[in-house]
């Protein structure tokens, strides 16, 4: 196992696993636009999370050595995971933050075994380097900064995190901030972006007409989502719009959708999805677009076991043919 691959075991995981502790935002990045984070411990007692932890056991032969090594298990071992970039398009910059339980030496020691790794002393911590890649581009660094607190991402990124935590204030944008606080407070997965789908590389340049299935760059200036987990999950999320003409066009998109699920309720494995669909409560004030889904855990348990039995179906049809 080389080092991108143990990286890219842990980071796989990520995802699965989505708030805000004050300690990491301390560590961010200066003027972030983009930041998600993930109450861990929330995520693993619900019955969502327990379901992908029992999905991820049939990918555990590929993780065991990286388990073995560093003594480091996410699924037992990760609290919390904040995620920020800085949303520029195809050249974006990225920083990880977790908090946990790390045996920083262990962790090292495993790291710089598997080779193509190296190991730099920055203000008396260690960052692990990758070796660069074809491109020219260096891979994910990562520091253990103490036995609770690690950092991946672009080595100039971990480096400005060391400096944080060794004093350096953190320049992270008082409105982000805001947002940061309100949706993590009451969500246990959340996501907050504070630039145009413009800078973040999402929609359809040079298209200004806001149809179903098109979002222009220009449409959306802010964008935030959350979820709570429990018996009953719960999804919400707010656009900010260039104008109220815009925020009207986007709820507009979300209604078609819901709509165009109802049409396909025909079809077996998309009876929960309809379910699910009608639950979708869209509104609008002003420039502000918002959404909310409340979807019990039992019938989103449902609509994955009717996809899967689709897939699988579909799947045994392609064999056949």
């Amino acid at each position: 196992m080389n080092w991108k691959r143990t990286l890219s075991c842990l980071v796989a995981f990520l995802p699965m696993c989505f708030g805000a502790d004050p300690a990491l935002l301390r560590l961010a990045m200066d003027q972030p636009k983009v930041i998600a984070g993930l109450d861990v411990a929330q995520a693993k007692n619900s019955p969502f999370g327990q379901r992908i932890l029992d999905e991820m056991k049939g990918h555990e032969e590929g993780l065991q050595e990286f388990l073995s090594g560093t003594g480091f298990d996410p699924r037992r071992d990760l609290q919390e995971v904040v995620i920020m970039s800085d949303g520029v398009a195809q050249k974006s910059h990225s920083l990880v933050l977790l908090r946990g339980a790390f045996d920083r030496d262990k962790i090292n020691r495993f790291a710089q075994a598997q080779g193509k790794v190296t190991a730099e002393n920055y203000r008396g911590t260690e960052i692990l380097l990758p070796q660069k890649n074809e491109s020219g581009h260096m891979d994910c660094a990562i520091a253990i900064l103490d036995g609770t607190i690690a950092v991946l991402g672009d080595p100039a990124l971990v480096r400005r995190a060391i400096d944080h935590k060794n004093g350096a204030p953190a320049n992270l944008p008082l409105e982000v901030g805001k947002l940061v606080n309100e949706w993590s407070a009451k969500n246990h997965a959340w996501f907050v972006s504070a630039a145009p789908l413009k800078e973040l590389g999402v929609g359809n340049p040079g298209n200004d007409k806001l149809v179903p299935g098109n979002i222009p760059t220009d449409a959306v200036l802010q964008a935030r989502a959350g979820v709570r987990f429990g018996s009953v999950i719960e999804i919400s999320g707010e656009a900010v719009a260039r104008s109220d003409k815009d925020a009207e066009a986007l709820a507009d998109v979300l209604r078609f959708f819901r709509s165009a699920v109802r049409l396909n309720s025909d079809k077996p494995e998309a009876s929960e999805l309809v379910k699910i669909a009608d639950s979708l409560q869209v509104n609008t004030n002003g420039v502000n677009m918002t959404f909310s889904l409340s979807v019990p855990d039992e019938q989103l348990q449902k609509f994955f076991n009717s996809k899967g039995k689709a897939q699988a179906k579909n799947g045994a049809a392609h064999a056949n043919r």
